[in-house]
């Protein structure tokens, strides 16, 4: 989930927006690194760099979009029961 880290700030925005959700809540999941996210990005980045290959990497991204995809679709659900 670390390919979500910098979506996290964007998604803990919405959260808080739309359900009144903030980082004390269940939204802290989605700003887990606070100030520290463009930092912990930059080293997700280089670590990938240095452990995928052009194989794997299509892979890993595909993966990584989906999940991002599905946590959109869960984000667009209506709150109401």
């Amino acid at each position: 989930m670390v390919g979500e880290t910098l979506g996290g700030q964007l998604t803990s925005r919405q959260r808080l927006r739309k359900f009144g959700y903030n980082c004390s809540h269940s939204a802290a999941f989605f700003n887990a690194h606070q100030k520290g996210t463009a930092e912990m990005w930059k080293s997700f980045r280089s670590a990938f760099a240095a452990h995928v290959d052009s194989i794997t990497e299509g892979q890993a991204r595909a993966a990584a979009l989906a999940t991002s995809l599905g946590l959109r679709q869960w984000g667009s659900q209506d709150s109401t029961p």
